[in-house]
């Protein structure tokens, strides 16, 4: 038996099949260009980044989050230390990171696919590095600590080649999120008359100018007295006036020969259980990469005098890329990682750096 469907009912059903085909047409077309953006990105790790911050932020911190549609996704993860936090999102004038960070620890928080954004002109870009170094990267998201303006509780300078421009920035950066108020000078400046009294900290990154005998011993002369001097790179052949032989400054520095990986190799470094005993997190049983795609990024290293103490060797050659040394009543520690600022492993290495100055500055107090 069949049954005769009226054909205004017909056409009604052609007439509703053809809106919601282009509802949907509509609807797909909006839609498509945002499902490519999202699916043309690797997923940004905030689980990790609220991890990070639960485990590093205190109570009354600021945290920054840019842009600000994506505050609900570290909102998603992150809901233990809300009620210590003061969490920002409607934020866009770099005056105002100025202003937030005088009086207070700031996390800045931003996906680094909309930097543009909300930065164009790089202001807010340039200000992070200078006060906190290159940051802590998670897939796609940065986050950056700024330690408050008005509380800083050392001082540091750093002396760098004029035309290293990183330098300058990283080291000013990493020491500023410690806590310090920086002094920069470059290759031009006489050292001997650098009143080094004024620093706890003194910082040669990368420094490419030989001392003479009289600025040598004015900076052996500070660290007895309870300088903590950190020299980075090439800077050891520099300081021993051009030579690999380190005897003009073995004394202070607690190192007799300079060695460079070899151009055409790409090494990678180990910690030591030293390392660990001051950067309890550190993963010692494996090897972490300090250096970029340049022939002269890899570490630079050292043949150390007993007393040294070894933090990280180059695993290739054994080579020692990180230690310190006791000099009277200062500490002279060697950096051979000349580009982990920006290196695969670049946060560990910065973690490490800060860990063991904060360690000297522990034991030069004592």
């Amino acid at each position: 038996m069949s049954i005769a469907i009226p054909t205004q009912l017909i056409k009604k059903a052609r007439m509703s099949s053809t809106v919601l085909f282009l509802v949907l047409l509509i609807f797909c077309g909006l839609s498509v260009p945002g499902l490519l953006e999202y699916y043309s990105y690797d997923k940004e790790d905030w689980k990790s980044v609220a991890k990070y911050l639960k485990s590093k932020s205190q109570p009354n911190d600021v945290i920054i989050i840019q842009p600000p549609h994506t505050k609900i996704n570290l909102l998603y993860y992150y809901d233990a230390n809300l009620k210590n936090n003061t969490v920002i999102s409607k934020f866009d004038s770099f005056t105002k990171l100025e202003d937030i960070s005088r009086r207070n620890r700031v996390w800045y928080v931003y996906v680094e696919r909309y930097w543009t954004l909300f930065d164009k002109e790089g202001k807010i870009k340039y200000w992070l590095y200078k006060n906190s170094g290159w940051g802590i990267k998670f897939n796609g998201i940065s986050v950056f600590f700024i330690f408050p303006q008005e509380y800083k509780w050392f001082k540091a300078a750093i002396f760098a080649y004029s035309k290293a421009t990183n330098q300058f920035i990283q080291w000013t950066g990493l020491l500023n999120a410690m806590g310090a108020s920086t002094s920069q000078y470059n290759e031009t400046t006489d050292i001997s008359s650098v009143n080094m009294s004024e620093f706890n900290v003194v910082v040669f990154a990368d420094f490419k100018r030989s001392l003479d005998d009289v600025e040598r011993l004015h900076i052996n002369e500070f660290i007895q007295n309870g300088l903590i001097v950190i020299v980075s790179g090439l800077s050891p052949y520099y300081l021993a006036g051009g030579t690999k032989d380190l005897a003009q400054i073995s004394s202070w520095f607690g190192a007799t020969i300079f060695s460079e990986a070899p151009k055409e190799t790409r090494w990678k470094v180990k910690f030591t259980e030293k390392a660990r005993e001051i950067m309890k997190e550190l993963v010692v049983d494996r090897e972490y990469a300090f250096y970029i795609d340049f022939d002269w990024s890899t570490p630079t290293g050292c043949l150390v005098q007993p007393e040294s103490v070894v933090y990280a060797y180059r695993v290739n050659d054994q080579a020692v890329a990180v230690f310190s040394y006791k000099f009277g009543k200062g500490i002279s520690i060697f950096n051979g990682a000349r580009c982990g600022f920006e290196s695969p492993d670049a946060d560990a290495f910065q973690t490490f750096i800060q860990a063991l100055i904060h360690s000297a500055l522990g034991e030069r107090s004592r």
